[in-house]
């Protein structure tokens, strides 16, 4: 009986797979078809009725009062409609639409409104290989968890779409990390490929970074060492071993002419960017065995890893490459702040509604974790430069990404492999 159910169930998704493929592609195919302003509209038209019942294990809707020493906050969950939970995505406030969007690993897209969540429709990104093998192409067949959408951003100002995709390149059997960016004034389902990491023959894992944030007409991605390339045994020949491999940088991409240039090199894997008003440029790297990061990154500047980290190695007590007889590079910027032992951050964002505490600052940068299940709250002065203080804000499961609310002073956070996101709002 329970080999019929199966069965039966099979066949009812692969059915309902083409069925409703073959209507997208009939309608509106890709969400930017049309004007931007259409843009929800469009995702709300490609809905499926396919939710799955709420989940019992959390009380959705249900208010959870939090506070710190200068904030009182209440935490509300809100359930996704989503076929399976996501560990990674994007995440991003709408100014147009004073609404959040957020962007599942497979490239479904949602439109949040508070506590009213809608069902957008499924990427059509060229090339999009993530899960495709020669043997198989169904895109879930090979389970690499870690494949999919990393990141996006919707410039609306300047009318771009780009989205950060962690791939295989199927013709070679490597793994890679591609940018596409998309042009919302133009009225064509039409990406354009602008950037293509190095295709590397090694595992694929969390350490690849692919966060995303853009100043004006700029793009800057960040590209991390990869899973085997975070042990101390791949980095015997030091910084050539990355540099080879174009790995552990940010890339600043010009959306106008295409042309990308490394921006800042030596980081390990920073999967959170942002940037703040003055277009200061911040990151957050997850070290080895302690050693996380906050940067505040330049261009031409080298941070420093792997031969520079306050983290050691996995099951050891030191980090080898601190001995000076293999080459520390003195001339290594370091970090704001580094995390001993490890938070893992997962993400960063600038709070513009913050205000300051009693004129002794006046910038907060808002970081979300996975191993501390928290988010921390970073103060700074001096036009976002000097530390000041660190608060940490307990939430009890682990944060993927955040997105912040200006208008309404809210947050937006995803966690890890849920089919759930968290509804924060100041009191």
């Amino acid at each position: 009986m329970n080999k019929f159910i199966l069965s039966l169930a099979f066949i009812l998704c692969v059915s309902f797979a083409f069925l409703g493929g073959g209507y997208a592609k009939k309608t509106c195919s890709f969400p930017f078809c049309r004007d931007f302003t259409m843009y929800l509209q469009n995702l709300k038209d490609f809905f499926s009725d396919d939710t799955e019942e709420p989940s019992q294990n959390k009380n959705y809707g249900a208010v959870t009062e939090l506070s710190t020493n200068f904030s009182q906050i209440t935490l509300r969950w809100i359930e996704l409609p989503v076929e399976s939970g996501t560990l990674y995505g994007g995440l991003q406030y709408n100014n147009k639409n004073n609404t959040f969007i957020y962007s599942t690993q497979s490239g479904v897209f949602y439109e949040i409104d508070k506590f009213n969540v809608e069902r957008g429709n499924k990427l059509n990104i060229p090339d999009f290989k993530v899960k495709q093998s020669p043997e198989n192409g169904s895109f879930w067949d090979l389970d690499y968890d870690r494949l999919g959408v990393r990141d996006f951003v919707l410039d609306t100002k300047n009318n771009v779409a780009v989205i950060a995709v962690s791939e295989l390149d199927v013709e070679r059997s490597c793994h890679q990390i591609s940018v596409y960016s998309y042009d919302l004034q133009v009225k064509k389902d039409k990406w354009s490929k602008i950037f293509t990491t190095d295709c590397w023959d090694v595992g694929i894992g969390d350490s690849i970074g692919g966060g995303l944030a853009n100043i004006k007409r700029k793009v800057y991605l960040t590209i991390g060492t990869n899973s085997r390339f975070t042990g101390v045994d791949f980095f015997s020949n030091h910084q050539d071993v990355i540099q080879e491999n174009g790995l552990g940088r940010v890339i600043e991409i010009n959306l106008d002419t295409n042309k990308t240039q490394v921006y800042a090199t030596g980081f390990r894997n920073s999967q959170g960017i942002t940037v703040t008003p003055a277009d200061q440029i911040f990151t957050v790297e997850h070290g080895p065995q302690g050693g996380d990061e906050l940067n505040l990154v330049n261009q031409g500047e080298d941070y420093g890893f792997p031969q520079l980290t306050l983290g050691v190695n996995y099951g050891d007590t030191e980090w080898p490459f601190l001995n000076p007889e293999l080459g520390q590079k003195k001339s290594s910027v370091p970090p704001i702040f580094s995390w001993v032992p490890s938070i893992a951050p997962s993400d960063i964002e600038y709070n513009s509604f913050y205000k300051g505490i009693s004129g002794l600052t006046d910038c907060e940068l808002v970081i979300p974790t996975l191993r501390e299940e928290s988010l921390y709250f970073v103060r700074l002065r001096n036009g976002c430069r000097d530390l000041v203080n660190i608060e940490k804000l307990y939430i009890g499961e682990r944060i993927r990404k955040l997105a912040i609310n200006p208008v309404d002073k809210t947050f937006l956070v995803t966690t890890d492999g849920d089919k759930e996101i968290g509804y924060i709002s100041f009191n």
